[in-house]
This record gives structure tokens, C-alpha cells and sequence, in this order.
């Protein structure tokens, strides 16, 4: 074997242990037209949704990213068109590492929307914010006769 060849083989092999979270990127940010419309059904505009890594090194949830929700989309990504995404304000989010309000609880949206994912959380232990309901609109004023 050349010295060259040995080179490229240490390098390729240091790269995948110094990179362990590599292997689980993007598991379900470019998917099924029915995984991304499924997952659009649980999140709502309003909504406090939280980005959490585990694969990616990110340490703890209580660290993930909060991100209120103003716009969903389910989105056709390039082709051919079997691929799909979920955006969240004009951006595609991967569903393993996206968590949404659900049942008192942060969940895994893509466990939601039954795409397969690994190394993640069913569920993050993070305080849901309560929100709020929209305050009732004024009673119109009654009319005299």
C-alpha cells in the first residue's frame, strides 16, 4: 500500500470517530410527501417549538433553541419529487431533532409523524410554555330603538 493511500485511509478513519453525530445528520429533513404533511398537522403558527441535537453533540435540553412558529409549509425539495420537507418561517427543518408542545410535553416530531430516526428523545424534559388563549372579542354594543 502507498503512503498516499495510507494517508487517506487514517484520515477517513480518524473523520469518523472525531465525527460520530455525522452519521445521524439529516434523518428526516428531506422525506415522504405523508411524513411532512403529517408533522405540519402538529405544529401552529403561535406555537413554541424547541431544535435539539443529541446526535450533534448539543448537551442538554434545557439548551435546545425555542422558536415561536409565524408561517408552516410542507415544500417539494428538487428533484425527483418524492422529496418533501417541513419549513418552519421560510426554513426546512429535520423532524428528528425538532420537539413540539404535544400532551403537556415536548415531543419528537418526527415520532409523531412516524419517520424513522435514531439516537434521539421520545420526549425533551422542558417546561412547556402555556399560552395564553386569545382574548374573546368585545360584545358588540346593543342597539336602541
Amino acid at each position: 500500500m502507498n503512503s498516499q493511500r495510507s494517508s487517506f485511509l487514517v484520515a477517513a478513519i480518524a473523520a469518523g470517530f472525531l465525527a460520530p453525530g455525522a452519521a445521524h445528520a439529516d434523518q428526516c429533513a428531506y422525506i415522504k410527501k405523508a411524513h411532512a404533511t403529517t408533522a405540519a398537522g402538529f405544529v401552529k403558527p403561535g406555537m413554541v417549538l424547541r431544535e435539539y441535537c443529541e446526535p450533534c453533540g448539543e448537551r442538554t435540553p434545557a439548551e435546545s433553541k425555542p422558536v415561536t412558529v409565524t408561517e408552516v409549509a410542507v415544500t417539494r425539495v428538487g428533484t425527483p419529487e418524492e422529496f418533501w420537507e417541513l419549513t418552519v418561517n421560510g426554513r426546512g427543518l429535520d423532524l428528528a431533532y425538532t420537539y413540539v408542545p404535544f400532551e403537556g410535553r415536548y415531543v419528537n416530531l418526527a415520532s409523531l409523524a412516524k419517520c424513522p430516526a435514531e439516537g434521539v428523545s421520545t420526549y425533551l424534559d422542558v417546561p412547556v410554555p402555556v399560552v395564553p388563549p386569545a382574548p374573546a372579542p368585545a360584545p358588540a354594543p346593543a342597539k336602541t330603538k
